[in-house]
């Protein structure tokens, strides 16, 4: 049983140190070269959708279960994205910075305005500093916004790989950093009793 235990958790920390060292890879070129790793991502994020489009076409198909054939229209919507973006891989990148636009966006004010309620409702000393960041989040939240303008549909991309891909790529190595060294600190199995 202890032997099991051991081989588990070896097993999870090795995945987690090969999906660290993934992580630092992709940052690192995330950083240093960010429109065509981005562009490259966008291409293997549209090779997955149509590949697990046609696996859902086919399990839908033969397992007809629950629900099988909204299954069956989201694995046709997977494979006709997909395949869009594989033939217009510029597209569907702005489309996909986009997407992260808003996201983002919305991400924070909502997070400004639970910062301003928190905060102004707290009786520390950290009440002020949690309302300016609120306040902060809102107002970079509505600039995100700002770019949803016709007049910088031609702009969100170039803004979109200057600042948001860099950005990943530092969350990215610091997220891998972060799983290494978590995976080789504490947990250690312990040794089974004789």
């Amino acid at each position: 049983m202890a032997i099991e235990v051991t081989e588990e958790i070896g097993f999870s920390k090795m995945a987690v140190v090969v999906w660290g060292v993934l992580s630092i890879v992709v940052g690192f070129f995330l950083i240093t070269h960010p429109a065509a790793t981005a562009l490259f991502m966008v291409e293997v994020l549209a090779m997955f959708w149509v590949i697990g489009g046609i696996i859902d076409v086919i399990r839908s198909i033969a397992q007809r279960g629950n629900m099988w054939g909204l299954r069956l229209i989201f694995a046709i919507i997977s494979i006709i994205a997909g395949a869009y973006i594989l033939s217009n891989p510029i597209l569907g990148k702005i489309f996909i910075v986009k997407f992260a636009f808003i996201f983002l966006g919305v991400s924070a004010i909502m997070s400004g305005i639970f910062n301003i309620i928190a905060g102004s409702q707290n009786k520390g000393g950290t009440r002020w500093a949690a309302v300016i960041v609120g306040a902060i989040q809102i107002f970079v939240g509505f600039w995100l916004f700002g770019f949803r303008s016709d007049a910088a549909d031609a702009v969100v991309p170039v803004i979109g790989t200057v600042l948001l891909v860099p950005i990943l790529g530092a969350f990215m190595l610091a997220g891998g950093v972060i799983s290494i060294i978590a995976s080789f600190s504490g947990n250690s199995p312990s040794k089974p009793a004789a």
